[in-house]
């Protein structure tokens, strides 16, 4: 799981310890301000937490995209 978030937070050249520290008022991905979800970036099964460290928002589209990408590599 963490590796497909890994690589869409590289492919798209934003720093996340910035966007960290920021609101979470637009999609990492995107930028899209529009029906945003929290993302864990290492998820909970896999002893991620719940803190504002471990959390990303995505745009329903881009939660999607990499939710598919877990999926196509086997994974939930």
């Amino acid at each position: 799981h963490r590796d497909a978030t890994k690589k869409m937070i590289r492919a798209c050249g934003r720093d996340v310890s910035k966007y960290r520290s920021r609101t979470h008022t637009n999609c990492f991905m995107c930028n899209s301000d529009k029906n945003l979800e929290h993302h864990h970036i290492i998820p909970v099964v896999e002893g991620g937490d719940n803190s504002k460290k471990n959390l990303i928002s995505l745009c329903r589209d881009c939660h999607v995209k990499i939710h598919s990408l877990n999926k196509m590599a086997g994974r939930v």
